[in-house]
């Protein structure tokens, strides 16, 4: 499917669609929410399908990055672009948005977050910029998303946060970056940088583990991470050092064990630009995908040996997601691909950082 311009900003225009117009678009077909730059050049969030209609849509003032379903169904929040001031809160069956969430003027978000196993508590990566910490901030889903407190995230610079499967140990990736609002965006500790993996204990914060790649992926700062099968946890990371020194973009923890570099050709690392975006486990855990918008590629990885079974060549790609049994990823020209093909392509978006699936049920 590809439609015109004027196709592109007629759906855009409108902000919800009418239910039997919402039901025909939705039919069988996958659902996520995520974030994109429209067709008129302005910021905006969306419902969308894998064939680019768009259920609903939320004009920004400033980019969002990620997002985060309750586990109850309810309610679905996407995160602010670091350094970002906002959260939004989602009534996904309803089309509305909630809650407006400001950052506290010490903090800023870092662009993740997740929901609690009961859905009852909203965490968000934070930086403590002051004190150059990662936290993350804690707020009641049950009063109005108050914030009730934070946790000390185990590091610097921390950007992607997940709850794990058995919905008690929190895992951080902490790049290991300073960063301050005085100084936007401006890497400020480079040659102290300090990029770890740290678990946490979701019911009192408590730091359980603190986890390092070898001494030389110490440039590599840790920014994404999944969770492929309950404990396993691969991380990709941006590259800081010397290009010529490299050695590689990924890395898998489990359990107790130290992290295992994911081995990686020059040729890749290269061809990614030394720098991933997001990364996913397929909807069958058995692959593993990780997308490289300033390569324009995406590497799909065997999760169990490790080994790379092909790559995807597709312009300014980020947002990646499981569906069924397969993924699907975006890019920065409209188009929504799997592995097979591309699903849809719409003229002038551009799909931002990451992709947050739907239940279908929902639509």
């Amino acid at each position: 499917m590809h439609l015109s311009r004027r196709h592109a900003l007629a759906l855009l225009t409108a902000l919800a669609a009418p239910a039997a117009a919402r039901d025909a678009l939705a039919g069988q077909h996958s659902l996520f929410l995520t974030s994109m730059r429209d067709a008129t050049g302005g910021f905006a969030a969306a419902l969308i399908n894998d064939r680019g209609d768009m259920l609903y849509r939320v004009p920004l003032k400033a980019r969002a990055h990620d997002g985060a379903m309750s586990s109850d169904g309810r309610s679905a929040v996407l995160f602010a672009r670091r350094p970002g001031h906002f959260i939004l809160v989602f009534d996904v069956r309803r089309r509305t948005v909630t809650h407006h969430i400001a950052a506290r003027d010490d903090r800023l978000y870092y662009g993740h977050g997740f929901y609690s196993a009961d859905g009852k508590l909203l965490f968000a990566a934070e930086n403590d910029f002051d004190k150059a910490r990662s936290v993350l901030g804690i707020y009641d889903a049950t009063q109005g998303y108050a914030r009730v407190g934070e946790f000390d995230g185990g590091g610097v610079g921390c950007h992607q946060a997940i709850l794990l499967s058995d919905g008690e140990t929190i895992a951080v990736a902490n790049g290991g970056i300073a960063t301050h609002p005085d100084y936007p965006r401006e890497k400020l500790n480079l040659a102290q940088m300090d990029p770890c993996l740290t678990y946490l204990r979701a019911s009192d914060g408590e730091i359980l583990q603190t986890v390092r790649l070898p001494r030389s992926y110490e440039k590599l700062s840790i920014r994404h991470l999944t969770e492929v099968t309950p404990g396993t946890v691969w991380v990709a990371g941006q590259y800081e050092g010397s290009l010529s020194e490299c050695p590689g973009l990924l890395g898998v923890h489990q359990g107790g064990a130290e992290m295992r570099p994911v081995e990686m050709q020059a040729s890749l690392v290269h061809a990614m630009n030394y720098y991933t975006g997001a990364i996913v486990a397929s909807g069958d855990r058995r692959r593993v995908i990780a997308t490289s918008p300033r390569g324009g590629i995406v590497g799909i990885w065997d999760a169990r040996t490790q080994a790379l079974q092909d790559t995807l060549m597709r312009p300014d790609v980020c947002g990646a997601a499981p569906d069924g049994q397969t993924f699907v990823v975006t890019d920065g020209i409209g188009q929504i691909s799997n592995d097979q093909r591309i699903l849809s392509s719409i003229d002038g978006i551009a799909y931002d950082n990451h992709l947050v699936p739907i239940p279908a049920e929902l639509a």
